[in-house]
């Protein structure tokens, strides 16, 4: 099963591979944006990570910089 459908975000292919190379005891960690929890596209990635994993913590950090340096989100744009 494919969580990545048409418009999907990057991360959900990311996510995806991440989950299935982990060891029973092993854990994943992303810094990435939270849009996959709310929008269509991360259903089917939602529905994945419910039925096989756990989370053990979610951070979220709207309107806070988690890095020291300026960054973007997406590539090729510039602050």
């Amino acid at each position: 099963m494919s969580c990545v459908t048409m418009g999907s975000d990057l991360c959900v292919g990311f996510f995806e591979k991440g989950l299935e190379a982990l060891t029973e005891d092993g854990a994943l960690c992303f810094i990435c944006s939270d849009r996959w929890l709310q929008n269509r596209y991360g259903l089917r990635l939602r529905g994945f990570v419910s039925k096989r994993y756990s989370l053990d913590v979610h951070v979220r950090t709207h309107g806070v910089s988690a890095f020291e340096d300026d960054v973007s989100a997406f590539p090729g744009r510039q602050k």
